[in-house]
């Protein structure tokens, strides 16, 4: 069949013309006319540079970052320029995924509103888009917030980069109980460690919603920085019988990071200690979801829990000993808990293909034939992303049923063909259904088709 039109004069138009796009949007072409494939995909990227009333154009915007394609680059270009924050913080990000760089520190100056440029700051760090030199660039700027410079220089260490040590003793008296601790952890970690020493008794003094969050917030700087100096204070939370079972969970997660013996023997005892079957299962998937080499005998905690906890027991045994996963990690998405599902996705991620594509498949299927709750359909949309690679015949049967059935069902398949690195396999399988949906499959065909002309 012949090849769609390549989609890079579709963004140079919207880089130079967004008036005269806009006005377009505004006057689609009629619902029930022929389709054309090239328009309708026009109309869904116009619909990504246009701001909406309900903030759609963000995730639009999101899905055109995932895609990383250099023929985008000139569109997140002119959304630096962009009036709205959220769309020029799309535009920042979406050129530094392009590449796989840092994100450009001058841009991130140029958000005006204090908050917007806070936002922007933790979304570039998050999404690993901050290195040392950007980060030692930011430090340098004259307006920035204790919070944010404590963020640009944690992840400045974290990533190699240098310790300020004056900047870490000036925080540790700050009137938020996070960013004292944050700095206190940090410092210990260089050799310093009178402010952590202290820090527990200004803990204990908060309470409520302060204190859970100030706990959760030095929990998860504990993990992601890997603090070795606050695992007694870790310890010390994740123990205490009469804590909130939230706080403890999150230490625990830390605490695996950081030494995971200690964290597994802590977690035998957390568990215990858990009096309903929701807690149970959430501490079960924590230590599942550990990067540790948990012995088999440990999930025996597991039997008798219900039919989630030994099913994820029993997949836990079968991880760990090497034996039985495709049938174990079946019995958990077969079970339907959302959470554990959330988990296996992870754990199919370390199996071969002729156990994973069939787990796959049926997370699709159950798309298909509407056996699966709202908050589930993400989670089968990458199922389906993830067949593109392994299994691309299974995914062509897959998506052939679905357009014979629903075309929202179709609709979000392709959304998880798109999202696909395998760039050649995901428009071998979105190219029969040309013509076969309404005109956002047809847009979305189009832009598979086209990624592999970038």
């Amino acid at each position: 069949m012949p090849r769609p039109t390549n989609l890079v004069a579709t963004i140079l138009l919207l880089a130079v013309a967004p008036v005269a796009l806009a006005a377009g949007w505004r006057q689609p072409p009629s619902r029930y006319g022929p389709i054309d494939p090239i328009e309708a995909a026009r109309g869904q990227v116009r619909r990504a540079v246009t701001r909406q009333a309900d903030g759609s154009q963000h995730a639009l915007l999101t899905a055109l970052r995932q895609l990383k394609d250099p023929a985008l680059k000139p569109l997140f270009q002119s959304l630096v320029q962009a009036d709205d924050w959220p769309m020029q913080l799309d535009g920042i990000l979406g050129l530094a995924q392009l590449d796989g760089r840092s994100v450009e520190p001058f841009l991130l100056e140029q958000i005006r509103d204090a908050r917007d440029r806070s936002s922007a700051i933790r979304a570039a760090v998050g999404l690993e888009l901050l290195g040392p030199d950007e980060a030692t660039a930011v430090l340098q700027w004259k307006s920035i917030s204790p919070e944010d410079r404590l963020v640009v220089l944690a992840e400045r260490m974290r990533r190699g980069g240098p310790a300020d040590l004056d900047v870490l003793r000036s925080l540790v008296d700050h009137e938020s109980p996070s960013v004292a601790g944050v700095a206190a952890m940090l410092l210990a970690e260089q050799g310093d460690s009178t402010a952590l020493d202290v820090f527990p008794a200004r803990l204990d003094r908060l309470e409520g919603e302060t204190r859970l969050l100030t706990i959760m917030d030095l929990a998860r700087a504990a993990e992601r920085h890997r603090v070795r100096s606050v695992m007694p204070l870790l310890a010390q939370i994740a123990s205490d019988a009469e804590g909130d079972r939230n706080a403890a969970l999150a230490c625990l997660s830390a605490a695996f990071a950081i030494d995971p013996a200690v964290a597994l023997d802590l977690w035998g005892d957390c568990y215990a200690r858990e009096t309903t079957n929701a807690g149970r299962i959430r501490a079960a998937i924590l230590l599942l979801a550990s990067e540790t080499e948990v012995p088999p005998a440990a999930f025996d905690m597991l039997d008798g829990g219900g039919p989630v906890l030994e099913a994820l027991g029993a997949a836990g045994r079968s991880i760990a000993t090497g034996e039985g996963s495709a049938a174990a990690l079946r019995a958990v998405i077969d079970g339907g808990h959302r959470l554990s599902i959330t988990w296996a996705m992870t754990a199919l991620l370390d199996q071969p293909p002729e156990v994973a594509a069939p787990l796959y498949e049926s997370l699709v299927r159950s798309l298909i034939e509407s056996r699966i709750p709202p908050p589930m359909i993400p989670v089968a949309i990458e199922a389906c992303s993830r067949l593109v690679a392994i299994a691309p015949s299974r995914l062509r049967a897959l998506l052939e049923e679905a357009a014979t059935t629903d075309e929202a069902i179709l609709e979000a398949l392709l959304v998880g063909v798109l999202a696909s690195e395998s760039r050649t396999s995901a428009a071998e399988g979105a190219a029969p259904l040309l013509g076969r949906g309404g005109r956002r499959c047809d847009s979305l065909v189009v832009l598979a088709i086209a990624r592999t002309d970038a």
